[in-house]
C-alpha cells in the first residue's frame, strides 16, 4: 500500500479500491475507475478522478508480490476492502513510530508525492493529471518546497534584479 500511495499520489479511497483488472501489466498502465467512501463503491470523486495513470516499475513489482484472495489488490482477510482509518491505526502509525518517524496519514503520501513532483519540476499540469484534481489551484495547495529550490528560486532572482552580483562569485567575509 505505501509504495502504491507513494508513487502514484492515489487517494486512499481510490487505492483501496482498486482491483486486479485495474492493472494492465502490459501497457503498463492504472484505471482509476471507482472509490470507496464508507465501505460503498462509487464512482470517483470527481470526473478528473477518474483517469489511467502511467504504471512505476517498483509499482509493478510490490503489486505483483501481492496474494490474489479477492478481486480488490488490497483485500482484508475476509476479501472485502479496508477501512481507511483501520489501516492508519494499525498499520501506519505503529511502522512509523518503529521507524522513529513523526506520524503517517493517507494525506501524508498524496501530499509528499505531490512534493516531490513539485520540487523535481514535472510540469503543474502533469501533477495535476496524475493526481485526478480539477483545479490547478487544489494541486499546489499540496506541494511544499524544499530547501534546494528556495535556494535556488533566490539565486534566480538575484540573477534577474541584480546580474553584476550574480556573476561575482568572491566570497564575502561578514562579522
Amino acid at each position: 500500500m505505501a509504495t502504491l500511495a507513494s508513487l502514484t499520489g492515489l487517494r486512499e479511497s481510490e487505492l483501496l479500491a482498486l482491483q486486479w483488472g485495474d492493472f494492465d501489466f502490459e501497457r503498463k498502465t492504472i484505471s482509476v475507475k471507482r472509490g470507496v467512501y464508507h465501505g460503498k463503491m462509487r464512482e470517483p470523486k470527481t470526473e478528473k478522478s477518474a483517469r489511467e495513470l502511467p504504471l512505476h516499475l517498483a509499482v509493478e513489482r510490490a503489486v505483483c508480490g501481492l496474494p490474489k484472495r479477492s478481486e480488490y489488490v488490497f483485500a482484508s482477510p475476509q476479501g472485502g476492502v479496508y477501512e481507511p482509518s483501520s489501516v492508519v491505526r494499525r498499520i501506519f502509525k505503529p511502522t512509523a513510530k518503529d521507524l522513529g518517524l513523526p506520524p503517517v496519514t493517507w494525506r501524508s503520501f498524496r501530499r509528499s508525492a505531490e512534493s516531490a513532483m513539485h520540487n523535481a519540476g514535472v510540469p503543474l499540469k502533469a501533477q495535476q493529471e496524475i493526481l485526478g484534481h480539477t483545479e490547478v489551484n487544489t494541486t499546489l495547495i499540496y506541494a511544499e518546497t524544499n530547501e534546494t529550490g528556495k535556494r535556488e528560486a533566490v539565486e534566480e532572482l538575484g540573477k534577474l534584479i541584480f546580474p553584476k552580483f550574480s556573476q561575482d562569485a568572491t566570497p564575502v567575509a561578514c562579522g
